[in-house]
């Protein structure tokens, strides 16, 4: 990444978690990825299985060609997340946040056979994300996500496949 950035730097379990944001929103840094280090504790207790690397940051850039992505050891987020205190008060990307790094186990440490199987590299970190918002986010309804993404699923699965020249999908053997 190139640009000017203020890190900020938090701890989990020993290893470094750092918040790379626009100079003007340090200040905020801890306000919008603080809860970072609760999310590794509860991904990492049900999953059985620790953080598996040794550090993580958070970066947020301007004009990123998508929402936000996962790499290993390092999420990038468009500059939507970037808000200041009192915009915290009635939005906060914390999902978006949850659900990349639950990527860190489902798509870089466990990655899929190939493309046709991204679906579960998607499912696995929307499912605990929702399973994960009640302890994390106290006083939030986790049954709203989960209500959300029932309705998606029921409709995706109603609705008529769209035509494709892609091959059929192989059997899964592998994930």
């Amino acid at each position: 990444m190139v640009g000017e950035f203020a890190i900020v730097k938090d701890q989990w379990q020993g290893k470094e978690v750092s918040y790379y944001v626009a100079p003007a929103f340090a200040p905020h840094a801890r306000a919008i990825f603080g809860k970072t280090p609760a999310m590794l504790d509860f991904f990492s207790q049900k999953l059985g299985i620790a953080y598996p690397w040794n550090k993580y940051a958070q970066a947020v850039v301007q004009h990123f060609v998508s929402g936000a992505m996962e790499n290993t050891t390092a999420s990038v987020f468009y500059d939507y997340v970037q808000v200041d205190a009192r915009s915290l008060q009635d939005e906060h990307h914390e999902s978006i946040i949850a659900h990349e790094l639950m990527h860190q186990w489902f798509g870089n440490l466990v990655t899929c056979e190939n493309w046709a199987y991204i679906t579960l590299n998607e499912l696995l970190p929307i499912m605990l994300n929702i399973l994960g918002r009640a302890p994390i986010w106290p006083g939030r309804s986790h049954y709203l996500g989960l209500e959300h993404w029932q309705n998606y699923l029921s409709g995706f699965c109603q609705s008529p496949p769209a035509p494709s020249s892609a091959p059929a999908m192989p059997t899964l053997t592998t994930f």
